[in-house]
């Protein structure tokens, strides 16, 4: 059809008070520097594992949790200008990707994890009407929730 596909944006900015993690931009090499204890990461060391996805290339690889060097390696990253997007790592209990079309949930299916713990539906529908009311938003996208083990759920 022509139409080019939009940029990648699995971490919509009108999301962000839902993710309960820091989120950053960084590389195969920041990473390495990090995990050597030479620091390196875009937003600071400190930080323990790290969930990694591509920034620029959607579906380059899968994303998978980095708990040390070897791990970028195992998984064939070994460029290190490869630009990577990072999230601190969080255990999920149960994992749901809610379908949307036109700002209304049209499905909410379990893809992981335990079906009997579920979303708060008053937290999906603030993340949809955000979601929807964001400048540029898709008419149908999908998005994904979860509920934390309770040692990463966000403190009152």
């Amino acid at each position: 059809m022509g139409v080019p596909l939009p940029p990648p944006d699995d971490y919509p900015h009108c999301l962000r008070c839902q993710l309960h993690r820091r989120i950053w931009t960084s590389s195969v090499g920041e990473l390495l520097r990090h995990f050597d204890g030479s620091g390196g990461t875009s937003s600071g060391g400190g930080l323990g594992a790290v969930f990694v996805k591509p920034l620029d290339r959607r579906k380059r690889f899968t994303g998978f949790v980095v708990a040390q060097p070897d791990d970028l390696a195992s998984h064939g990253l070994t460029r290190r200008a490869e630009r990577l997007l990072c999230a601190s790592a969080v255990r999920w209990l149960t994992e749901w990707r809610v379908y949307v079309a036109e700002g209304e949930v049209l499905a909410c299916c379990n893809y992981a994890g335990d079906p009997a713990l579920q979303v708060e539906a008053t937290v999906v529908q603030e993340g949809v009407a955000a979601r929807s009311a964001a400048p540029g938003c898709p008419a149908g996208y999908a998005l994904d929730y979860g509920v934390l083990d309770p040692g990463d759920a966000p403190r009152a």
